[in-house]
């Protein structure tokens, strides 16, 4: 009963009656393939993994991984840190319940150190000592993923609005419009001589993730307006992906 007041709060009272055909083309899709499933039902996840993955190798922790897709691409060690995760995600996976403020790890323990849509949801004032925390248990790299401003705000904006008319709260949407979504020039500042793409057009955005608001529709429609839209996917970014070198800082001080 829990569980279904949790999903009657996360999708809507919408999504009530049309449950059953949902799960039935979720259950059709993971058949064919679990990225398969992913791709079509959980467009803006798995694409923020298919990116940050070609940045990463040896070890890998990823901080806020409990919802995480990294298996998907890449297939190395990997460590995953959150604050909660689900049995069944914990059963499979490297799993260690911490904050992303205070790593449990020695300097330097991992080759790379990934963290994706989660620096919005710190506030303000305590990003700067959060990204020095993952700098400092990387060995080689940091590689993050978030929605940067203005066009993230605009979005943001408009994505709680449209949710709205189905019903949804949508928490960790209105987590990222309460403490400001980053902007290019704290990431630079964050990450000093770092490599930053950016990424994911606010008006492409917007229908892909609010197709995954509406029941039925969701399990499949996503992925596929992600791949029908591909060509309109520049311009007015919502997201920047950031590649850190720690090797290369240390080069430039000595020099």
């Amino acid at each position: 009963m829990r569980a279904l007041k949790r999903k009657i709060l996360e999708h809507g009272p919408l999504w009530v009656p049309f449950a059953p055909v949902e799960y039935a083309l979720r259950a059709l899709a993971k058949f064919l393939s679990e990225k398969t499933y992913c791709r079509l039902s959980f467009a803006d996840v798995y694409e923020r993994y298919k990116r940050c993955s070609p940045h990463l190798h040896g070890t890998v922790l990823e901080v806020g991984g409990s919802q995480s897709l990294l298996r998907l691409f890449f297939k190395g060690n990997a460590t995953y840190l959150d604050v909660q995760f689900s049995p069944d995600f914990s059963k499979h996976e490297t799993c260690v319940v911490g904050n992303g403020m205070y790593l449990p790890f020695p300097d330097s323990t991992f080759s790379c150190v990934l963290s994706t849509a989660v620096l919005e949801h710190i506030p303000r004032h305590l990003r700067h000592a959060f990204c020095n925390e993952l700098k400092r248990v990387a060995k080689d790299r940091v590689v993050l993923y978030c929605p940067i401003s203005p066009w993230a705000r605009v979005f943001d904006n408009r994505l709680v609005f449209m949710r709205k008319i189905l019903g949804i709260r949508d928490r960790w949407t209105l987590e990222h419009l309460q403490y400001g979504q980053p902007t290019l020039a704290e990431l630079t500042e964050y990450f000093p001589d770092a490599q930053i793409t950016c990424l994911q057009n606010a008006n492409v955005w917007l229908i892909i993730t609010f197709l995954q608001s509406i029941p039925v529709i969701s399990a499949i429609l996503p992925g596929i307006a992600r791949m029908l839209l591909r060509r309109f996917d520049s311009g007015k970014p919502t997201a920047a992906i950031v590649v850190w070198a720690k090797k290369s800082l240390k080069s430039s001080q000595q020099a």
